[in-house]
């Protein structure tokens, strides 16, 4: 009789063996999905002294969570893949007090929410759900580094992007040596309000190596100035090298020069942001979430978080390629993506299904399921005989 548990008990177990290697060659390209995998181990039969006792075998399917999938190119931006550790958090509240999921999978779209907390449209990859991030704040600080300071990511911007005075500027110039005794060029900024404004600056030759500077508004008037501007023997420019025209932004000059007979306007920079409505966000590798704007300006918004566990594989499968904490996962460890992998926008984690593999224990597992299947039809013959020499 035992021969008969063993080969039954073999039948059930490579028959769930069978069912993991099915779920796993119909998820192939099922975006974050996990493959199942069998093990199998033996049951003690019993532990008295005398003839041999046969326990059978048992299976146990497990998760292979820590184990990445290969990234495929998609063509929405809001696609992403995680390339290294760690799962996107995301909750059933947009203020992340609700329930906490983690997956792998984030191809993003906007998420309705209509609860009395709150009303809008938030990004996610499941209904229901939330993808959460830390706001960057003005000063380019994240909100906090916890999941309580976490909140979710609105579909979109109702209001345009207000602009950023221009606090700092930098301008590249070659002053005539000789010859002229005047150059200007003009210089753009942005001021409170995220409007465009112009201003010129004029040259005025004083002497040898010695320049007078004045700031004009549009209209001609004068806004600051004259300063006066030296270089030395080479035609480096020896004072002032840093200028705040009236207060309104402060102008870095080290990269003007003095030389030849002709002016030569170089590169100007300054990190003003003109004023705009919202176009989309984009998903920079570090994790930075950015709104685009009409107007040009991308402005970093969000930080998109990770969640690091101990044991990923001791993670509880929710189903829809979701997980929760577990006993054996350990707490879950939230940090920024920057500082535990890199994210790929435009991209989809696909299943970590290796499918030669797949159809390999497909083969095995049918013979062994097989084997199984004989070695009861063999039992049950040792049966027949034993019951005819009873008769």
């Amino acid at each position: 009789m035992p021969s008969f548990d063993n080969g039954v008990a073999a039948m059930m177990a490579h028959s769930v063996a069978m069912d993991a290697i099915s779920q796993n060659i119909a998820n192939l390209r099922t975006p974050g999905y996990r493959r199942a995998d069998t093990t199998f181990s033996t049951v003690l039969a019993g532990v008295d002294v005398g003839p041999y006792k046969a326990g059978g075998v048992k299976p146990e399917v497990r998760k292979l969570i820590d184990v990445q999938g290969p990234i495929e190119s998609s063509t929405r931006p809001l696609d992403l893949a995680i390339n290294g550790r760690g799962f996107f958090i995301y909750s059933s509240e947009p203020t992340g007090s609700g329930d906490i999921y983690y997956s792998r999978q984030a191809s993003l779209f906007g998420a309705n929410v209509d609860n009395e907390s709150a009303v809008g449209s938030y990004l996610s990859a499941f209904e229901g759900l939330h993808l959460m991030a830390w706001e960057i704040l003005p000063d380019g600080s994240l909100s906090g580094n916890t999941l309580a300071s976490m909140v979710a990511i609105p579909a979109t911007l109702n209001d345009p992007f207000p602009g950023r005075a221009t606090t700092r500027a930098s301008l590249s110039a070659v002053i005539p040596a000789a010859g002229a005794t005047e150059a200007a060029t003009d210089i753009t900024y942005y001021d409170a309000a995220g409007n465009e404004q112009s201003m010129t600056l004029r040259w005025t030759n004083t002497g040898i190596n010695a320049w007078d500077l004045d700031f004009l508004a549009a209209d001609g008037s004068l806004i600051d100035g004259p300063e006066a501007v030296t270089f030395d023997g080479e035609g480096t420019i020896s004072s002032p090298a840093l200028l705040s025209p009236a207060g309104l932004f402060d102008i870095d000059l080290s990269n003007v020069t003095q030389r030849g007979s002709f002016f030569y306007r170089g590169l100007y920079t300054q990190d003003g942001l003109a004023a705009g409505e919202f176009i989309d966000y984009e998903i920079s590798e570090r994790g930075t979430v950015s709104g685009r704007f009409s107007s040009g300006a991308v402005s970093p918004l969000y930080q998109l978080g990770l969640a690091n566990f101990f044991n990923p594989n001791g993670l509880l499968d929710q189903g829809n390629n979701l997980w929760v904490e577990g006993e054996k996962s350990g707490a879950a460890e939230y940090v920024s993506a920057a500082e535990m992998s890199s994210i790929v926008s435009g991209a989809r984690e696909l299943s970590n299904v290796d499918l030669g593999d797949a159809f390999t224990q497909l083969i095995v597992t049918q013979r062994a399921y097989s084997s199984a299947a004989q070695l009861v039809r063999t039992a049950d013959e040792m049966s027949e005989t034993v019951r005819d020499l009873k008769g």
